[in-house]
């Protein structure tokens, strides 16, 4: 994450710097004392969280606060201060936190999680393509309600599927005749396509504005506006954390504690190699996770990794080798040994 710190005194620059790298979540860190210097960086640079302290300059920095909100609302706001007095006012302003100094790791590490969570939260409909492909649609009140769409015939479904895989690109008549109806005649495939295109407009016309099938010089496409997608907002958040460490250790385990095969009920051709590959981050953050748990002595939560990956593919032979060497590891010959007759059964089957 990319954070900007509007500082109000020099000497506490140090220590704040400290605790924030100290997270090991935020990648680039700026600091600024004014608030001109800091919107002429803004306005050429991508921030995701901008921590304010109005402890000096109360005035001027609240109108600050707001005008970023008007700027860019996706702008996650967090107001330092020596005590609760501009508490109401920041909040009405739509902050995301209010932190009293002196700022700890601890506290930090809460507010962290409301950033997460604020970036679900701020979207209209919610799409889960990790398993069963879903849509829910957030309420006022932030809960999750879920939205059940009519799909006229499977293959206006698998064409929905197929636009929102293709990640808002245009996808011309041709390629989509080629992946639905590769086996029909050019004149029936074409009817069909159009058909299908006016049953995927009327689905998703009863879930509001949010998605649109639209049209362009390429060809067909997926708008979306105020739309969160489990997979994309799943990938982005493990790929800022390359390694596993004390910091980011509970974000990456509830990233694939979610995990789900992509479009775990559709048997799509052309799903295939995404499946795979999102599987194999899968697999990978997972098996970092366990190495940082075993070498830190939390044998039993990498356990439970081994158990997860194995209830998802009960013949991943690296996780059972895993589990042999952590049973071995604590001592505990009884499950060490019937492990060992786990894995030679899998690596027999496997050999077949």
């Amino acid at each position: 994450m990319q954070i900007l710190v509007l500082e109000g005194r020099l000497d506490e620059k140090d220590y704040l710097y400290s605790v924030l790298k100290n997270t090991e979540v935020f990648s680039n860190i700026v600091f600024f004392y004014d608030s001109t210097e800091a919107l002429g960086y803004l306005k050429k640079n991508r921030v995701d969280v901008i921590f304010i302290d109005i402890d000096i300059e109360k005035t001027n920095r609240i109108y600050f606060a707001e005008f970023i909100k008007s700027y860019d609302n996706s702008i996650q706001i967090i107001f330092l201060a020596n005590d609760g007095k501009l508490a109401v006012k920041a909040f009405d302003i739509n902050a995301l936190d209010y932190i009293i100094k002196p700022i700890t790791l601890v506290r930090l590490r809460k507010s962290l999680n409301r950033i997460l969570a604020a970036n679900y939260n701020d979207k209209k409909i919610h799409i889960q393509c990790l398993g069963k492909l879903e849509l829910n649609r957030s309420s006022k009140t932030q809960t999750s309600i879920k939205t059940s769409i009519k799909w006229r015939t499977t293959k206006s479904k698998e064409l929905f599927c197929f636009l929102l895989h293709n990640n808002n690109r245009s996808m011309s008549k041709e390629l989509l005749i080629e992946k639905l109806w590769p086996y029909l005649s050019e004149k029936d495939s074409t009817a069909l396509l159009y058909t299908t295109i006016y049953h995927v407009r009327k689905a998703l016309s009863s879930i509001g504005p949010t998605i649109k099938l639209l049209r362009d010089l390429g060809g067909y496409y997926l708008h979306l506006s105020e739309t969160d997608i489990d997979v994309w907002r799943w990938e982005r958040i493990l790929n800022q954390f390359p390694n596993i460490n004390k910091g980011n250790k509970e974000i990456v385990l509830e990233m694939v504690k979610k995990y789900r095969p992509y479009l775990e009920d559709e048997d799509y051709v052309w799903a295939e190699s995404e499946r795979v590959r999102l599987h194999n981050m899968w697999l990978n953050n997972t098996y970092k996770l366990i190495e940082y748990f075993t070498s830190n002595k939390w044998h039993e939560k990498a356990i439970q990794l081994c158990y997860d990956i194995q209830a998802i593919d009960s013949t991943e032979q690296k996780s059972h080798q895993f589990l042999l060497n952590i049973y071995n590891e604590i001592g505990d010959v009884d499950k060490a040994i019937k492990q060992y007759a786990r894995l030679k059964k899998i690596e027999k089957q496997l050999i077949k």
